[in-house]
């Protein structure tokens, strides 16, 4: 009973506090980037930042990096982080495609990514299951073709048909936006 009474002033407390701790928090970062750039001790995010917004905003830089790297074979995509995914988006993208890696018209058999969404492991360092699926439809919308690779050719069959029935049931039948689905090996 006191709980009920008292929990929408906690939550009206926490709502406040979070307000505040957004702010410092967001003007904290940019101050921290700041003091990187002056000292030129820029981190792998920083590095994908400036190299992200490079390729977005000069047009030449990205024609003559598309020129040269004609097509961009991916590995272990469902690591990628969203700076990642717009980077190799924009080198396999059309000349002249436009700036927003979500709607550029890529070159046909200019991006080939494999992937395994089951296998995503680095959310710590913002890769992300939708940035995977999103990417996935682009290329489906684009044209090219998902081919699943339901082969295993590290394990033996126990394994598999072990693996199979266990993760059936872990799994959705199908992908949704933060769940790969199940795929039988």
């Amino acid at each position: 009973m006191l709980f009920r009474s008292v929990e929408p002033f906690l939550q009206a407390w926490r709502e406040y506090v979070y307000h505040i701790a957004m702010i410092l928090l967001v003007d904290a970062r940019g101050w921290a980037a700041e003091q990187r750039r002056r000292a030129a001790l820029l981190n792998f995010a920083d590095l994908l930042f400036f190299a992200a917004r490079l390729v977005r905003e000069q047009r030449a830089v990205r024609e003559a990096l598309q020129r040269k790297y004609r097509r961009i074979f991916v590995d272990e995509f469902q690591d990628t982080d969203p700076m990642q995914a717009e980077l190799l988006f924009l080198l396999a993208a059309e000349p002249g495609a436009g700036d927003d890696w979500t709607s550029v018209r890529l070159r046909p058999g200019a991006l080939f990514l494999v992937g395994d969404p089951k296998q995503s492991i680095y959310r710590f360092r913002r890769a992300d299951i939708e940035v995977y699926q999103q990417a996935r439809r682009r290329i489906e919308q684009e044209g090219g073709q998902i081919v699943p690779l339901t082969t295993c050719f590290r394990s033996g069959a126990a394994i598999c048909g072990w693996a199979n029935e266990v993760f059936s049931s872990l799994f959705p039948g199908q992908a949704t936006a933060h769940q790969p689905g199940f795929d039988r090996l």
